[in-house]
């Protein structure tokens, strides 16, 4: 019974995290309590309130950058077990220092007005390769999960560096093989100024081994110029039928991890 109780703990507290992140039918209420007006995670809170999960901290307020007490867990938890699993998208937003070069290009974390970027210089003209491997859930609430759509936030230099393409590939591999590639999308729009892009397409289905690589092409016509970029947020979309295991064995709720920050969700 002990080993069962802490899986069942570990199990709710995960749904609880990613459940943050179901924006299908989480609640674009705004005002749901008078502390929460143009705060980051006011649809979240806003969703927490619908379904029953919080009714706050009295008098109409919320106190969202109070802390939580393990005995006010042990409520939310409890009462989130209740809220039935969402057929709605997922979004998981990656954190912009996990941008790489994948050729010469040299890279550092910048942070002003509160928004981290990721700046990359390169020491030569021509094309460079921004890159991205976020580790994604592959199952909601037993659904099997689809890769349905991606935005990605990006400032090239005005007059120097400008975004040539962009580009989503899934590798989706075997016995450490990879069996599939897809291009997900491809743009060839000029950017020369600061853009946030969101495109969706054929949702691509996420297994076990599934790698999801994201690439940004960039043209520099000038030397040592820079290209930020910013976060990038993944579209994810459940099956409407449950999963089928791998095994027996196997939990219906498998998470192979999630690479998110919600502290990153912000506007530009």
């Amino acid at each position: 019974m002990k080993h069962k109780s802490v899986f069942l703990f570990g199990a709710l507290t995960l749904a609880l995290v990613v459940a943050a992140f179901a924006v299908g039918q989480a609640s674009a209420t705004t005002g749901c309590f008078t502390d929460t007006n143009g705060h980051w995670a006011e649809v979240f809170i806003c969703w927490m309130k619908d379904e029953g999960i919080t009714t706050g901290v009295g008098g109409g307020k919320y106190d969202p950058e109070g802390l939580v007490t393990r005995a006010q867990m042990a409520v939310f938890m409890s009462r989130q077990a209740d809220v039935p699993p969402s057929n709605g998208n997922i979004q998981i937003v990656m954190n912009s220092a996990d941008w790489n070069p994948l050729l010469s290009n040299t890279a550092a974390l910048s942070t002003a007005n509160g928004y981290t970027k990721k700046v990359f210089t390169s020491p030569a003209t021509g094309e460079q390769y921004v890159v991205a491997s976020p580790t994604l859930p592959t199952s909601f609430y037993g659904r099997q999960l689809k890769l349905s759509g991606v935005e990605i936030c990006f400032d090239p230099s005005v007059g120097n560096v400008t975004v040539t393409s962009l580009a989503a590939y899934v590798d989706t591999q075997h016995s450490g093989v990879a069996t599939t590639f897809v291009t997900a999308f491809s743009d060839n729009t000029v950017y020369t100024g600061p853009a946030c892009l969101y495109y969706t397409f054929t949702p691509i289905p996420l297994m076990a081994e599934s790698i999801v690589n994201l690439e940004v092409v960039a043209n520099w016509t000038t030397a040592g110029t820079n290209l930020s970029m910013g976060r990038a947020t993944l579209v994810l979309t459940p099956s409407v039928t449950l999963a089928s295991p791998p095994n027996n064995d196997s939990p219906q709720l498998d998470f192979t991890g999630v690479n998110s920050r919600p502290s990153e969700v912000k506007s530009r």
